[in-house]
């Protein structure tokens, strides 16, 4: 069974909508993200994933979004509650972009 994990990260060149609407679809391919949750002021991106975050780094990096670590750690069930989803109608979006 993998782990569920909760990792932060600041994304310094995400600002507006847009970015973060580019950075959902990026994403969204990935089985491995339960959730995202965005706060564009802040420029950060908290990610409820199972695995590695190492995909998802990478993923933002080749976007060219400069993405920086800040932590990683053991989800707390109620984070799973209180973060957006990732899934739905973003990856039907990604799919018809193909």
């Amino acid at each position: 069974m993998t782990n569920t994990s909760l990792s932060v990260l600041t994304v310094a060149k995400m600002g507006c909508p847009s970015e973060e609407r580019i950075i959902r679809l990026s994403l969204a391919g990935l089985a491995s993200i339960r959730a995202l949750s965005f706060d564009l002021l802040n420029r950060s991106l908290k990610i409820i994933h199972d695995g590695e975050v190492g995909p998802v780094y990478a993923k933002l990096e080749a976007l060219g979004m400069d993405p920086s670590l800040i932590e990683t750690g053991v989800a707390d069930p109620k984070d799973l509650d209180t973060t957006g989803d990732s899934s739905g109608s973003d990856a039907q979006e990604a799919k018809s972009l193909h």
